[in-house]
């Protein structure tokens, strides 16, 4: 008997369950009620010697436990507060367990009915973290700080021998090579430990409790959070703005319509439903804007208006990986909701380059009035590089940027260095398009140093340099990390501009259709690396020896700018491995070192990127 979002039927423990429960029934258990080592009883301890048994298990098991009370609640409930359309009698197997009988007795109760199937709630007091505070991953994590609380000497010597036993090297290892198990075989001599001294679990339980009151504060958080994001903000935003457009008295298979008039209380409400103090609220993902949205679609309970699909595009990653779900789902309607309105414009762009007519883009950051976190972009450049300047500015718009430009704004008879010092206070970036000419011309100068007086430490990364030729930047300007737009192709470049601008890891590939000044030699330059850039990174199970990992590092360090970021570029780190663009290369490279270990990245696959980038 499982119960999850969509069913209330499962396949229940199973027999993993079973010998890991019988383990500990049958070891530190004999004690539950009335405990040596802890305050508290936990239930959680008998899932600690089962390795199939994880939150899903540990939630089916409680329910089990107190299933009549569930079912008794959800009963007063339903004759209190539902309509008999709402509810039905319903048979219930396996209400209680009757000890003298010795067999499961079944009952029936007044509930409420979705479909063919029942319902049960839960008090909120009985609701908990989706990991459990006590659980078996965070055990092995720790055996290392169990160890040391033992205060049972002989215990902890007999455990650290019975370690280095299997975790020794195999009789065949090379005498002079550094031995380093892998985290399977690390796992798997913990599991046994614990099986041949489940006392063990007593200490882990032991160093929880010193920290329980978290564990109720980080519940307490998280029901609150659910209330609020799932209850509240639904019945705010639909009492305030789907009612008032019209949207439960659209017709039910009027998709296009539905989806436009949903889009447009989600650009006027967005804020409402997932904006918390300035910022998306904490741990914000997919999942949870796909149920407040279904929610909020189905608020008045008609289940038969159709329904699109519902997307989050809420990083590069998360936009990429629409492109997989086109493919399948490019005839379905979808509305695609978006953190701000840089990101919706290329979103658009990106649905647009590949014909898709049928999805709605809608940001969710209010009026479309107000401002974004980066949204006006003044570029600096010398009549000389004009071409570049018009090809970034195109970019830019089309991106979702206000860009400030002399050859379009700056009109005859206005006062230049007026109209200069005006875009570059009232704009959140100055681009500086760094060539031979921009770097001799005093103009340019005094451009880039207005912006780098606004900003001098880089905070605010006021002051963004891109190179369009490869110059030498001394000086104050060189204090500045600067990204190169030459040598890369057209989508390569505009890849990078984006990225130079927003400071994501890897930035949003977006083509835009304007004529690019880069060189034809030079669009072929990083072709050949673009080409060994695997789809998938590949991974060892085993770390690689300490000598590897210092060869990479060694190499790694000495790219040069550019080539480092082509490297971020096409390992793809998990967002904010690696600082942008605008940081150091030297912490940038460091950065990529340290998530290459722990990601276990392979060692061959690294080799062959870099002699590319090298080469």
């Amino acid at each position: 008997m499982g119960y999850s979002v969509g069913s209330n039927a499962g396949h229940g423990l199973g027999q993993k369950f079973s010998k890991g429960a019988i383990i500990g029934l049958k070891g530190p258990l004999k004690d539950f009620g009335k405990e040596k080592y802890s305050v508290s009883s936990h239930v959680e301890r008998l899932f600690l010697f089962s390795s199939g048994s994880g939150r899903d298990a540990l939630s089916d098991f409680v329910t089990n436990l107190c299933h009549e009370y569930l079912l008794k609640f959800t009963q007063n409930f339903t004759k209190k507060y539902l309509t008999s359309e709402q509810a039905q009698l319903f048979h219930i197997r396996r209400v209680r367990f009757d000890y003298n009988l010795g067999r499961w007795i079944d009952d029936k109760f007044y509930l409420p009915k979705h479909q063919f199937q029942h319902i049960l709630l839960t008090p909120k007091n009985l609701l908990t973290q989706s990991v459990p505070w006590i659980n078996r991953p965070e055990l092995f994590e720790r055996f290392g700080d169990m160890l040391i609380s033992m205060e049972d000497q002989h215990l902890r010597n007999s455990v650290n021998e019975f370690l280095r036993q299997k975790l020794s090297p195999p009789p065949n290892h090379p005498v002079n090579k550094q031995f380093t198990p892998t985290k399977k075989d690390v796992k798997y001599a913990y599991e046994l430990a614990i099986e041949n001294w489940p006392d063990l679990a007593n200490y882990y339980i032991m160093i929880k409790e010193d920290n329980g009151e978290e564990a109720k504060e980080l519940s307490k958080m998280k029901v609150t959070r659910a209330g609020d994001l799932f209850r509240d903000r639904i019945l705010l935003f639909v009492s305030r703005h789907l009612h008032d457009l019209g949207f439960y008295e659209t017709e039910v298979t009027n998709i296009q319509k539905l989806m436009n008039v949903f889009s447009k209380a989600i650009s006027v409400g967005g804020r409402e439903l997932f904006i918390k103090d300035g910022h998306l609220i904490d741990g914000l993902n997919a999942e949870d804007v796909k149920l407040v949205c279904t929610l909020a679609w189905w608020g008045d309970g008609n289940k038969k208006r159709s329904i699109p699909q519902f997307k989050f595009v809420y990083d590069h990653r998360s936009l990429m990986n629409l492109e997989s779900t086109i493919v399948d789902n490019k005839k379905e309607a979808a509305i695609v909701i978006t953190t701000d309105r840089p990101r919706k414009s290329t979103t658009d762009y990106f649905l647009k380059q590949r014909e898709i007519t049928n999805w709605n883009v809608v940001s969710i950051t209010g009026n479309p009035a107000e401002e974004t976190n980066v949204e006006s972009v003044f570029i600096s450049y010398t009549k000389a590089d004009e071409i570049w300047a018009k090809w970034i500015g195109e970019v830019l718009v089309q991106a979702g940027y206000q860009v400030t430009v002399q050859y379009k704004d700056f009109l005859p008879g206005s006062n230049f260095v007026n109209k200069m010092d005006f875009a570059i206070k009232n704009t959140d970036r100055t681009i500086a398009v760094l060539s031979r000419e921009y770097l001799n011309s005093e103009c340019a100068a005094a451009e880039w140093q207005a912006a780098f007086i606004d900003d001098p430490l880089s905070e605010s990364r006021k002051l963004v340099p891109l190179r369009i030729e490869k110059v030498k930047v001394k000086g104050l300007l060189g204090s500045i990390v600067y990204a190169d737009l030459f040598g890369l192709s057209e989508e390569s470049a505009t890849a990078m501009l984006l990225g130079a601008l927003g400071g994501e890891n890897r930035p949003t590939s977006l083509l835009v259709n304007e004529k690019f000044p880069g060189s034809d030699s030079g669009n072929n330059l990083y072709q050949e690396y673009l080409e060994h850039v695997p789809k998938h990174i590949e991974k060892n199970e085993t770390v690689e020896s300490p000598q590897q990992r210092m060869i990479v590092a060694d190499r790694i360090m000495k790219l040069s700018t550019s080539q480092l970021n082509m490297l971020v570029f096409g390992l793809n780190p998990p967002e904010n491995e690696i600082p942008p663009l605008n940081a150091s290369a030297k912490d940038r490279a460091s950065a990529l070192i340290a998530w290459i270990a722990g990601a276990n990245v392979k060692f061959e696959m690294l080799q062959s990127l870099i002699s590319t980038l090298e080469n």
